[in-house]
């Protein structure tokens, strides 16, 4: 930082470098001259510094800023601000602000990051180091505070905690969605070997419906695509499916991606796909719930054997009869003689949230 090199300097040779009429030596050859006391060069790098350069008196009072520094603070006139109080430019509470100008004060180097408005209104983050300028006699003679605008950094900081927080956020769901299948699955009366299979099948349609969202703009996943996951172990060509183009959150996709998943392993057991022409239909439409938007989901079997009313309610029937998470929502499984039919609906805007 420039504050750096000349907090270094003693008050004498920097009121001797800010002075126009001190003349350098421009006869001397260019590797002899004296650059420390040239203020032409001075005033070209105070003007082109990225940095707000400020000089206060030891009371902390403002006594000049560079014309880099104006730009930066977007000051059109610095003679109001001339020995106003440094700290009072920095918004209440600024404790930092006091503590870094003490700091300078007693010899030393102080530093605070703190945001304020530059003077047309536009919000910064600023990085500040306050430093003493000293004398002859090593004591304080002038107090030097250099600002660095850092407010893109710290907008990136910013969205990189956010984005952190939430990936914490989505790991602690992912996680109580995977204890819940692998607990849910043990209740039931399998045996270890076909508990097992079903487990890898559930955690497999979670992970590729999670690959979904992650490719999927903003992880809002298009209808389509998250019906062809939710039923991929079923032969497509004996799937029909028709909906507008429609695209639901992430909790909303992870649940529905799960029933049709159940939907898809009751048909190929016990289902039309259980025999060579069966066929399942999966239509979705907009439609409407309780005066609201909402979205309606139709699963129909059609081709197989003669359905009849499970003894037991396992998990998948839980799972599927208990709607889409994270959302308003109601369902029907129906086990009708030509098939089973299932029918979703859900609020359309709390389906496309981030849930």
């Amino acid at each position: 930082m420039l504050g750096s090199c000349l907090s270094s300097l003693s008050r004498d040779q920097f009121c001797r470098m800010t002075q126009s009429h001190d003349r350098p030596d421009h006869s001397a050859p260019f590797e002899q001259r004296d650059f420390a006391s040239d203020a032409t060069l001075l005033a070209s790098l105070f003007a082109r510094s990225r940095d707000c350069i400020k000089v206060l008196d030891l009371e902390g009072n403002l006594l000049f800023m560079n014309e880099g520094g104006r730009r930066l603070m977007e000051v059109t006139n610095f003679e109001p601000l001339r020995h106003l109080p440094w700290a009072r430019l920095w918004p209440e509470p600024n404790p930092g602000a006091m503590e870094a100008l003490a700091a300078a004060q007693g010899g030393s180097i102080g530093r605070f990051s703190m945001a304020r408005d530059s003077f047309a209104g536009n919000w910064r983050f600023w990085d500040v180091e306050v430093s003493p300028l000293v004398g002859q006699d090593g004591s304080p003679q002038r107090l030097l505070a250099i600002s660095r605008d850092i407010t893109e950094h710290h907008r990136a900081q910013q969205a990189l905690h956010s984005l952190s927080s939430e990936h914490n956020h989505r790991s602690k769901n992912q996680m109580a969605v995977v204890q819940s299948i692998v607990n849910q699955t043990l209740r039931g009366t399998y045996s270890p070997d076909t508990a097992k299979k079903m487990i890898a099948a559930r955690l497999d349609v979670l992970a590729r419906t999670y690959d979904l969202l992650m490719h999927s703009p903003g992880e809002r996943v298009p209808m389509r695509a998250l019906v062809e996951t939710g039923t991929h172990m079923l032969d497509q060509r004996r799937v029909s499916l028709e909906g507008p183009e429609l695209v639901l959150g992430p909790k909303a996709a992870l649940s529905l991606a799960l029933i049709l998943h159940e939907l898809s392993i009751n048909a190929a057991t016990h289902g039309c796909f259980s025999v060579p022409h069966g066929r399942i239909e999966i239509v979705w439409r907009l439609a409407e719930m309780d005066g609201e938007p909402a979205i309606e989901l139709v699963f129909t079997e059609s081709g197989g054997p003669a359905v009849t009313h499970p003894a037991t309610r396992g998990f998948g029937t839980r799972l599927v009869q208990g709607g889409l998470s994270g959302t308003a929502s109601r369902a029907w499984l129906d086990f009708e003689p030509g098939g089973l039919r299932f029918r979703l609906l859900a609020n359309l805007a709390g389906a496309q949230s981030d849930g």
